[in-house]
């Protein structure tokens, strides 16, 4: 039996089945007294063994806040992720938020979606 593989042709990792969807919910992501990411249109990522990760549309993100960092990732499921620090006023959170500009054809709706460590914001919210 042959094992599966990617669109770029790396092998997939059986264990990590991911799916996406709208998740219907109204997410908030605040740090430093500032709001960061505000949506009702947010994706919920679930990948085995993880919490589930709440995707913003870049439209719904304040970038003025991002910085990009030299910071990149790949999963073989989702792409090469590029990495973004926030910054409010004197507090910074290295590599807080990462994104897919263009995810594989595996995983193609978190394309243009940004995703926040919701353990590292001061406040993130779910409703």
């Amino acid at each position: 039996m042959s094992q599966a593989v990617n669109s770029i042709g790396e092998p997939l990792n059986p264990e990590q089945v991911i799916c996406v969807q709208r998740s219907g919910k109204h997410v908030v992501a605040e740090y430093g007294s500032e709001v960061i990411a505000d949506s009702h249109n947010t994706l919920a990522l679930i990948e085995a063994d993880y919490p589930e990760i709440y995707y913003f549309p870049a439209a719904d993100v304040r970038m003025e806040f991002l910085q990009p960092t030299a910071t990149s990732s790949h999963c073989p499921n989702k792409g090469d992720a590029c990495w973004w620090s926030i910054r409010t006023g004197q507090k910074e959170l290295i590599d807080a938020a990462w994104s897919y500009r263009r995810p594989l054809k595996e995983c193609p709706e978190i394309k243009d979606h940004i995703a926040f460590y919701a353990e590292k914001m001061d406040r993130f919210v779910v409703e």
